[in-house]
Parts: structure tokens; sequence; C-alpha cells
């Protein structure tokens, strides 16, 4: 009786010590998917500023060549471009903010699946 008791034991904490280290493998993996969104989301937002940076070094030198015209609507890109960047900054945060509860709530609902 000992015997299977014992057995049964190292069974449990081998099945115990493959489920954490499934779990780390899994843990892992959504911190490099996280890690991925959160480059391609900065390099979309950089884009935005690139263009606004670039539409307003347009408009400084439209100014310098008295084309005043060309000034505003290079100045207008530029706002609508930063404008577009910050909209973009509240995006990525909020997503990401709720896909990282989102797996959260998913792992407690594995985890209480696995204790109950």
């Amino acid at each position: 009786m000992r015997v299977c008791l014992a057995e049964f034991k190292k069974i449990r904490d081998l099945r115990m010590s493959d489920s954490n280290t499934q779990t780390t493998i899994q843990q892992e993996n959504e911190r490099q998917r996280n890690g991925y969104e959160v480059a391609a989301r900065a390099k979309f937002l950089s884009s935005f500023n690139a263009v606004a940076s670039l539409f307003s070094l347009s408009a400084a030198f439209y100014i310098a060549n008295r084309s005043l015209p060309m000034a505003a609507v290079c100045g207008t890109v530029a706002c609508v471009c930063a404008v577009l960047s910050d909209l973009t900054l509240e995006w990525a945060t909020k997503s990401i903010a709720e896909e990282n509860a989102r797996r959260a709530s998913a792992a407690n609902r594995n985890n209480s699946v696995k204790l109950g």
C-alpha cells in the first residue's frame, strides 16, 4: 500500500512539474508576442511622427521662401499627422492593456479549472 502511495505521489509531482513547465513556456510565448505587438505599434506610431516632422520642416522651408499657401498646407498636414500620432499612441496603449487583461482572465480561468 505504501509503495502504491509513493508511486502515486511521484506521478503527481511529475505532472505538477510538467504543468508548471508548460505554464512557464506559455507565459514566455505571451511575453514575446506582446513584445512583437508593441514593436509593430511603435513602428506605426513612429511613421506618423516622421511624416509630421517632414512636413513641419517643409512648412518652415516654405515660410522662409515666403510661399505662405504651401506653408499652410504643409503645416496642416504636420498637425494632422501629429494628432494621428497621439491617437495611435492612445489606441496602442489601450489595446495592449485590454489584451493583457483578457489573457490574465483566461489564465485565471485555466488555473481555476486545473485547481478545481
